[in-house]
């Protein structure tokens, strides 16, 4: 359970990562 909301977060954070970036 802990893990799926981890993986979330993280992918949010890259998301977040790349249209900074951009």
């Amino acid at each position: 359970m802990f893990t799926r909301y981890l993986i979330v977060t993280a992918f949010l954070t890259l998301v977040a990562y790349v249209l900074i970036t951009r």
